[in-house]
């Protein structure tokens, strides 16, 4: 696939724009799923006032979607390293990686509040589309040690011998499941281009991940403010109400992954029409079901 030239701020936020016109219908979507998920479609009923006092919502959709991923095997993941040669060595190299992969996926499961595959799973009987996000975190590996003007070369490697062990326990690399609704993909053909992530955050949250980042004057820490991720291939750009905040002259970064960091499973319910239209091509399986999940209650 061709690589895309390096894209400017403007390039990113004009995309942005499209991207968020292209995909507007099936948003809508996204949000009629959940509200029949979350069982707040009561007002659609048109129960007469006499009796609307005793209207009951009932909690089909939902064990619907929760019955779909119970099916679905998350707890049971496999992993298989590729072999790179016929040697026995490669054969040891095989069985090392498969065994970290499997390591980092502990971890990961582990670590977090709640299982990213869980979540993931959700969205993808929710929504008909789950999204996992594979991440360096930076901040999940210790610093390496700088040696003091007084500081002898034993007690140094001392230190030194103390970081690598520390290393040794951590695994920087984060799969965070993130809700379709906050991803907005190049709606081209021919291979997937450029990915980006949006979502709001406070200013509070903002200032500690971005120190150089100041808020607008008289603004509260509570303040949300939008904030976009963008990755292609090669390029990384990230915006705090439009402005960059990386440290790098255009605020666009080469950040040497190698691949776009955003996994896209659709759950195949839907169609690829002949308008290409979105919101037919992600499809939950609930999708078609609002008129009788009301009906349902309604009679009820």
């Amino acid at each position: 696939m061709k690589q895309l030239p390096k894209p400017t701020i403007e390039d990113i936020l004009e995309q942005k724009e499209l991207c968020e016109g292209h995909y507007s219908e099936l948003f809508a979507r996204y949000r009629l799923d959940e509200e029949f998920y979350e069982l707040e479609f009561g007002n659609r009923l048109n129960i007469p006032i006499e009796y609307a006092a005793s209207a009951i919502v009932l909690p089909t959709g939902r064990d619907d979607v929760d019955t779909y991923l119970d099916h679905i095997s998350l707890g049971n993941a496999r992993i298989h390293a590729n072999k790179k040669g016929t040697r026995d060595m490669d054969l040891v190299e095989q069985e090392m990686m498969r065994k970290f992969w499997l390591g980092l996926l502990y971890d990961n499961l582990v670590r977090a509040d709640i299982s990213p595959l869980r979540v993931c799973g959700k969205h993808f009987a929710l929504h008909g589309l789950g999204v996992m996000g594979t991440f360096w975190d930076a901040d999940m590996w210790p610093d390496k040690p700088l040696q003091g003007d007084t500081e002898t070369e034993e007690e140094y490697s001392a230190r030194l011998d103390q970081w690598r062990a520390e290393t040794h326990f951590s695994i920087p690399i984060v799969l965070r499941a993130i809700n379709p609704a906050n991803i907005l993909v190049d709606p081209g053909y021919g291979g997937r281009l450029y990915v980006i992530e949006r979502k709001e955050r406070t200013a509070f949250e903002v200032e500690r991940q971005w120190p150089k980042w100041k808020r607008s004057a008289g603004g509260k820490s509570s303040t949300k403010v939008e904030c976009l991720s963008y990755w292609d291939m090669k390029y990384r750009c990230e915006l705090v109400g439009g402005e960059p905040v990386l440290r790098i002259k255009g605020g666009v970064v080469e950040h040497k992954y190698g691949f776009i960091p955003h996994t896209l499973i659709e759950s195949g319910l839907g169609n690829l029409a002949k308008d290409a239209a979105p919101h037919k091509r992600y499809v939950g399986i609930l999708r078609y079901m609002f008129d009788l999940l009301v009906s349902e209650s309604r009679s009820y």
